[in-house]
Parts: C-alpha cells; sequence; structure tokens
C-alpha cells in the first residue's frame, strides 16, 4: 500500500486517517483536516485509485440557499393570499 500524502495538494492541510462506521459499513480513508473549518473537501483512498493515484477531489455540493429563500417568499405570499381570502369570506 502506498502513503497517503502528508499535506492537502488543495489547501495545505493535514491529511489525517479517518475510520470508522455509518450505517453498518466500514469505512477507510485519509481526509484533510480542514473539513471541518474551512470546508476543505480533498480526501484520498489507497484502495479506490482514480487517475492520480488514489487522490479523489470531492465537489462541494452547489450552494442552493438563495433558490430556497426565493421559494419561502413565494409560499409566504400565498399563505398571506389565502388568510387575506379566508378573512374576507366569514
Amino acid at each position: 500500500m502506498e502513503n497517503a500524502p502528508s499535506k492537502c495538494p488543495d489547501c495545505g492541510g493535514i491529511i489525517q486517517e479517518r475510520k470508522g462506521e455509518k450505517d453498518g459499513k466500514q469505512y477507510h480513508f485519509w481526509g484533510c483536516s480542514n473539513f471541518k473549518d474551512k470546508g476543505c473537501r480533498f480526501t484520498w483512498n489507497p484502495e479506490k485509485k482514480s487517475g492520480n493515484e488514489g487522490f479523489q477531489k470531492i465537489e462541494k455540493p452547489a450552494d442552493k440557499s438563495d433558490e430556497i429563500l426565493e421559494e419561502i417568499k413565494k409560499l409566504n405570499k400565498r399563505m398571506d393570499g389565502l388568510a387575506q381570502f379566508l378573512g374576507e369570506n366569514k
């Protein structure tokens, strides 16, 4: 097995070994220490080789907060209209 890198090529953080169990399945990989603080998603898994000798970059999910906020605003307008309709038809 090849050695894990000591520094993250994306942000310079320290690469740390992670292992455990989730939903009855065991996991084992190496990940950047800046995952929680800075959101770095770099991982290295010696068992799953990619085109870059085991390095994998996990893309951060797209931020959908603006879309969600717009949907909430639309729902609020609809609820206001419904409340007004119900108030007028008592």
